[in-house]
């Protein structure tokens, strides 16, 4: 009997790694105070296993406040961790690499997926990427580039 379905075996191994970093980085020096930990995100899905921890106190219990904050668009959350408004970010690496080959001092410690965390949505009558050439399409912000990159369109159309 399997307790995860296959799709949350991921989340679930994720959330133990993090929560792994955060206890050896993080030491509370007393049981009285919570060490609070403001954790930026741009959505809700690689973040929930963070929202369940809180909920479910486990992050207390070892001496954390996790304050999970949803920022939308990358360059947005990027500018709120280099203001020091966030100790930790969940973001796409695009934004944060423009950011750092234009100065910023930042760096990558981890990573949650390994695809393309997009969504393409349309109309019911587009069924594959070659069948969008030509035509216009709507992001969120620069950091949705990457979706349109050759290799992007070549897996989509297949």
């Amino acid at each position: 009997m399997k307790i995860f379905p296959a799709r949350l075996r991921g989340h679930l191994a994720t959330f133990v790694l993090t929560l792994s970093i955060f206890l050896a980085v993080f030491r509370p020096l007393g049981a009285a105070e919570l060490t609070t930990i403001r954790l930026g995100h741009n959505g809700l899905t690689s973040e929930v296993p963070f929202y369940v921890g809180r909920d479910a106190g486990i992050f207390a219990k070892h001496g954390f406040n996790l304050e999970p904050v949803l920022i939308t668009g990358g360059s947005t959350s990027i500018q709120a961790l280099l203001g020091k408004s966030l100790d930790l970010l969940l973001g796409g690496a695009t934004p944060m690499l423009y950011a750092v080959l234009h100065g910023a001092e930042m760096k990558i410690v981890a990573g949650l997926n390994n695809r393309i965390p997009f969504s393409l949505l349309s109309q019911p009558e587009i069924r594959n990427g070659a069948q969008l050439k030509g035509k216009k399409l709507g992001i969120p912000d620069l950091a949705a580039i990457p979706i349109l990159s050759p290799g992007w369109q070549q897996r989509s159309s297949a």
